[in-house]
């Protein structure tokens, strides 16, 4: 372990990139050279709830989400889950982590969708927008409120890789669900690699899901909880300059492989994600 910082000393200047945002430290701390996990687990924004919405809030299809509120963007994305007969809208956003240092430098929000976070640039993936090549993390986790919304995950999350290989975190499916504060994500998750080190670093985090307790049931139903209050799903994604790499990094590639600066990925062509819900979502989408 490189480090290990908590409350007053986890600032929101490690998350930001030092090349791209001046008074940030990405490079000594989070995305440092040499590290191969780094994970954030904290506090997060759901600010793309319907009622920051102007006109449809319940919806039956996406095509209908047409009324973005303040400080938001359309398209909507009309989400729905088991146990309802509508969707409900939600819109884009810029998702953030939520530190509280009194040592934070940018009023204690780190806005990773769009431009001055960059994970995992270095000699081999090239200074991803202008962001050196002094960072090194190939697996990061945000273990955090709203980390990612489902049909917005390439405006939520693209802007976030800089040749890093996976970016993981935690996907309320409903826009009343919320991930848990619950104490056993990061050990389930790191029980995976003690288990077998030669298996999928994505797949465990995804399948950290089914061993996470706490949260709550998903829209009334026997599903849901998993260390999410209501419906949701551990999400993972990579970002690389072909599907085929992509695919690699984000469903084989190894705890071991992971540590390899070698596999770094070089271009932002082609995103791929899987992710395990807290409820059957192949039966119930999570998008209409």
């Amino acid at each position: 372990m490189l480090a290990n910082w908590k409350d007053n000393d986890a600032w929101d200047r490690d998350l930001y990139d030092s090349d791209l945002l001046s008074g940030a430290d990405d490079n000594a701390l989070f995305d440092q050279v040499g590290a191969s996990i780094s994970f954030y687990s904290g506090h997060g924004v759901c600010d793309d709830v319907p009622n920051g919405g102007t006109t449809v809030s319940s919806c039956t299809t996406s095509s209908q989400c047409t009324g973005p509120g303040s400080g938001q963007t359309g398209p909507g994305v009309c989400t729905k889950g088991p146990n309802r007969t509508t969707g409900t809208c939600l819109y884009r956003t810029a998702r953030q982590a939520i530190l509280c240092s009194t040592n934070d430098g940018f009023g204690h929000f780190v806005d990773y969708s769009d431009g001055d976070v960059a994970l995992g640039e270095s000699t081999v993936s090239g200074a991803w927008r202008g962001a050196g090549t002094n960072g090194g993390v190939n697996f990061a986790a945000l273990d955090i409120s709203c980390g990612i919304r489902p049909g917005l995950e390439v405006q939520g999350m693209w802007n976030a890789f800089g040749g890093i290989h996976n970016i993981a975190t935690v996907m309320p499916t409903t826009f009343d669900s919320d991930t848990a504060d619950v104490p056993d994500r990061g050990p389930q998750f790191a029980a995976r690699w003690r288990a077998n080190p030669n298996s999928s670093i994505a797949v465990s985090w995804t399948s950290t899901l089914n061993s996470a307790t706490g949260g709550g049931s998903c829209n009334g139903t026997t599903s849901g909880n998993h260390g999410i209050f209501g419906c949701g799903a551990n999400w993972v994604a990579s970002l690389a300059e072909s599907q085929s790499w992509a695919q690699f990094l984000n469903g084989t590639e190894s705890w071991i492989q992971n540590q390899d600066d070698g596999n770094d990925t070089f271009g932002a062509v082609y995103m791929a994600w899987i992710y395990t819900c807290n409820y059957d979502c192949n039966t119930n989408p999570i998008t209409i």
